[in-house]
């Protein structure tokens, strides 16, 4: 089958790049790493050693050396609800973007009518999908990660996934829109 002279390379590259943000948003929302914490203290029973725990707290699990489980509801926030909301509803905007960008892409190969509304909401939907996640990444790093009184924390990789996989959305999303401009 020919390729159809309404492809343009750049709707390829731009759906490559919504689907690696898709994935790395996937990665950071699933794994439990959005802030990493060291607790030290003395414990007075063993006289002079200090006592130390790693930590790493996701939106729904937290783990330490003896494994890793489930945040129980009542622990979280109202900030930590707001964190996890607004990052299923990126993930869901960013499987539209993705879905959208897909079909504009197959449908010339099936010789069916290719709508140019369809790059628009590509471009859309991607910057929806940036802007969930930044709220996301807002509730957390403000209503959860600075109210932690540990002794040590910092911002872990699955926080950074998250924001990197909106970016990469985003910019996909402007990467397809692109030929629609120069046809303009």
């Amino acid at each position: 089958m020919p390729i159809p002279s309404e492809f343009n390379v750049a709707h390829g590259v731009g759906a490559i790049c919504v689907f690696i943000g898709v994935v790395l948003h996937i990665i950071g929302l699933a794994t439990p790493n959005w802030t990493t914490a060291t607790f030290r203290y003395m414990n007075p029973l063993l006289s002079p050693s200090e006592y130390t725990a790693d930590v790493s707290v996701g939106l729904w699990m937290d783990c330490d050396k003896g494994g890793c489980s489930t945040i129980k509801s009542y622990n979280l926030t109202g900030a930590w609800r707001a964190a996890g909301a607004f990052a299923i509803l990126g993930m869901l905007s960013s499987f539209v973007t993705l879905a959208v960008a897909i079909v504009h892409i197959v449908m010339p190969f099936f010789q069916k009518l290719q709508f140019e509304v369809m790059s628009l909401v590509t471009l859309a939907t991607s910057i929806a999908t940036v802007m969930l996640i930044i709220i996301c990444v807002s509730c957390f790093g403000g209503g959860v990660h600075n109210v932690f009184v540990w002794t040590e924390k910092s911002i872990g990789y699955s926080l950074v996934l998250s924001i990197i996989g909106g970016i990469v959305v985003f910019l996909g999303g402007v990467i397809f829109y692109i030929p629609r401009l120069r046809k303009t």
